[in-house]
């Protein structure tokens, strides 16, 4: 069986002598892990369109059920130049395709997440400020995958919790009020104007992202609590965890 879709390489891994296990997120499928073979000989034919964020369209070829997809055509869509010319760019770009691999599930259909990863990268090429791009591409993953965290109202009491602002539940993912604050574990401290910029950075229209002035001590605040709610829910440490904090320094 062949299948055909549009895809963003988002990892790779050598495989035998000569191979290579190329990891997609596809339009159609998800992600998927996907065998190129011959890929790591001189002559190979696929060049540079399996180098990490690519978008490509590909065709593969499923022998049987169950076994491991083989690539068999690679046409590059986009390889996003202009990230490739500037290192602070790059590293961004790793990072979100990093987040896009780490925290989703093999064969498990997104077209969300497919979207918001080609809309940040084609952001990424044009921006000014990638660590603005980064904590709002963080946020909107999280609400995607239903992890999204609850900021306008207390996540155990449902009461909304407009000013005073003081604490956030990773238990119960959201900020807590303090007649709920004996009753849940694991907070951190979070003021209002951190929850105000992180609910700009989720919904802000794609076209104004970097026009939201953060504060470099909430842009670090944001990225701490992030950390420690993918662990906490995920149990993920990302590698690329130390690209973001040489990035937002």
């Amino acid at each position: 069986m062949y299948l055909r879709t549009d895809a963003i390489v988002i990892g790779k891994r050598n495989f035998r002598e000569n191979d290579r296990i190329i990891t997609f997120y596809t339009r159609i499928y998800g992600k998927l892990d996907v065998l190129v073979k011959g890929i790591r000989k001189i002559e190979n034919r696929f060049g540079s369109s399996l180098e990490l964020f690519t978008y490509n369209e590909i065709l593969l070829w499923e022998k049987r059920k169950g076994d491991l997809l083989i690539l068999t055509q690679c046409q590059t869509k986009d390889s996003f130049l202009r990230i490739r010319t500037n290192l602070k760019k790059i590293a961004s770009a790793f990072y979100l395709t990093d987040l896009a691999r780490e925290l989703t599930k093999e064969k498990d259909k997104n077209i969300d997440i497919f979207n918001l990863l080609f809309t940040f990268l084609y952001l990424l090429e044009k921006a000014d400020k990638p660590e603005i791009i980064i904590s709002s591409f963080q946020l909107r993953i999280l609400f995607i995958l239903g992890f999204g965290p609850e900021l306008d109202k207390c996540v155990k009491c449902k009461n909304v919790v407009s000013k005073h602002i003081k604490f956030f539940s990773l238990q119960h993912g959201g900020i807590i009020c303090g007649n709920c604050l004996r009753s849940s574990s694991s907070n951190i401290s979070l003021n209002q104007e951190t929850a105000m910029i992180m609910k700009k950075l989720i919904y802000a229209p794609l076209n104004r992202i970097e026009n939201i002035l953060v504060p470099f001590a909430v842009l670090k605040k944001i990225e701490y609590l992030f950390s420690l709610y993918i662990f906490y829910h995920m149990d993920k440490k990302l590698r690329s965890k130390k690209i973001v904090e040489k990035l937002i320094k």
